[in-house]
């Protein structure tokens, strides 16, 4: 019995558009039954502030609408789904910051209980908008810093207004913090709010990643070097966060607060080895994280005048 003949690949490609064309068609249909019934139901909710009100388009902005009978339809994560590719790719691609922020705020209000998209918003408007438009040659050096900051100003209020929606996700106080300690040319980190929301995000469950994150921003937040020294001691007590910069900030701490011996954790406990000590000290003396270094420098002379064979005891 002879093999059925193959189907050419042309023919193929047509039945799947069709099927997809099908499948797009019955959505659009379902979302135009549906329309009378969801949107009094999406005003109700929108009222009881269970949700956020959608943007309004501008007649150039034709990917919205054409999603219009589908969101309608109750669908409205597939309509977020849909554009956020359009953000990704298209509004990406070209480095189009306006649409990209425009298409976040109609994701994030179609989908406003999805976290992930109000934190890659905010990540693509802190990250890709804010340092593309400081190194745009066709602006002025005035015009780049206040784009810059007023990207960088839609990545926080963005994070904000997810918390709003969403108030029991670490994961939101995390980007922000991390947003709001950004270093970078034309932003000035807010150490102390970063520390603030970094200790939310550890009370709603997420552990010790950003309790150590808190301790790093308190740590580098002006008077809030005693707060900072207390959180620091307890991290230590676990052996899993003595990590190089938590200890040498504690070293730091206890000089820069000018602790007496009896209060200070012991130079051994914090560096096991003199060799340890002068490799982490000497990294950190090179951070260009904005922390202190009180006191490395003399530590180092002491340990390079130390002879050879003692180093390592």
């Amino acid at each position: 019995m002879a093999p059925p003949p193959s189907i050419p690949r042309q023919h193929r490609l047509a039945r799947a558009s069709g099927r997809i064309l099908l499948i797009v068609a019955c959505f659009t249909a379902f979302g135009w039954l549906m329309a009378p019934w969801t949107e009094a139901v999406r005003q109700r909710e929108t009222d009881d502030r269970l949700l956020t009100p959608l943007p309004a388009n501008s007649a150039s902005d034709a990917m919205p609408q054409q999603l219009a009978f589908i969101t309608l339809g109750g669908l409205r994560t597939l309509g977020a789904a849909i554009l956020k590719m359009d953000a990704a790719v298209d509004c990406m691609d070209r480095k189009d910051w306006p649409m990209v922020a425009k298409r976040f705020d109609q994701i994030t209000a179609l989908a406003p209980h999805i976290v992930y998209y109000w934190i890659e918003g905010a990540d693509y408007l802190s990250n890709n908008a804010a340092p593309d438009v400081r190194e745009t040659p066709s602006l002025s050096e005035s015009e780049r810093i206040r784009a810059s900051r007023m990207y960088y100003r839609q990545a926080l209020a963005l994070l904000r207004k997810g918390i709003d929606n969403n108030p029991k996700s670490w994961e939101l106080y995390n980007a922000l913090g991390r947003t709001l300690s950004i270093i970078r040319r034309g932003v000035s980190p807010d150490f102390a709010a970063a520390a603030a929301a970094y200790g939310k995000a550890a009370a709603l469950g997420g552990g010790d990643l950003p309790k150590r994150q808190e301790f790093y921003c308190l740590a580098r937040a002006k008077g809030k070097e005693r707060e900072a020294w207390n959180l620091g001691k307890q991290l230590f007590r676990d052996p899993d966060n003595r990590l190089p910069v938590l200890v040498c900030c504690l070293f730091v701490l206890q000089n820069k607060l000018h602790l007496p011996k009896s209060e200070r954790i012991p130079f051994r406990e914090l560096f096991p080895t003199d060799a340890r000590a002068k490799t982490w000290l000497t990294r950190f003396l090179h951070n260009d994280l904005r922390h202190s270094t009180d006191g490395i420098r003399e530590e180092l002379e002491r340990l390079r005048a130390l002879p050879k064979k003692q180093e390592n005891k």
